[in-house]
């Protein structure tokens, strides 16, 4: 109970709860160097960006001739804590402008993504697809869909119509 993926019904866990390693931004940090050789390790921090507090903390070990990256953290899950170590591959990718970067390989279904999440609840880090995670604005977006269609019902007209109407006021 309460684990990942529980929740409201019709509503699927969104990319903005959770941890999120962004592989564009650690390169702007100079953790991710497509020109750098070697290995470099140390750890990446969350904080909440509105009131700056910390949230968590991972360590890393970035083997550039491997083209890897080693995850260390401790999770706690249900007042029980589980330490990971988990092992992320990278590819590089050309850009439009005569560069490279880096790119996460997914743990699990092996995809090329700029982006790996760890959702609440959750373990390991994975893509947005593996995770079948949404945004939070999709999920709102939708919300007064059901009471749209039970009104469209009872005045018996469609329910685009309806929902035209009242998004109106």
């Amino acid at each position: 109970m309460g684990g990942y993926g529980s929740g409201r019904s019709g509503w699927r866990p969104v990319v903005e709860y959770g941890l999120k390693l962004d592989s564009y931004r650690l390169q702007r940090q100079d953790i991710l160097n497509i020109h750098r050789s070697g290995i470099s390790f140390g750890s990446i921090q969350w904080t909440n960006t509105a009131t700056g507090e910390y949230i968590a903390s991972i360590g890393y070990e970035v083997n550039y001739y491997r083209k890897s990256m080693m995850l260390n953290y401790t999770r706690t899950l249900n007042n029980e804590k589980y330490p990971v170590e988990e092992n992320i591959w990278l590819t590089t990718q050309k850009t439009n402008f005569g560069g490279s970067r880096f790119l996460f390989l997914c743990p699990k279904c092996n995809k090329r993504t700029a982006k790996l999440y760890l959702p609440n609840g959750a373990l390991h880090f994975r893509c947005r697809r593996c995770y079948n995670l949404t945004y939070l604005s999709s999920n709102q977006s939708h919300q007064l869909d059901a009471l749209f269609q039970k009104l469209s019902n009872d005045v018996g007209c469609s329910f685009k119509e309806v929902k035209n109407i009242l998004k109106k006021k």
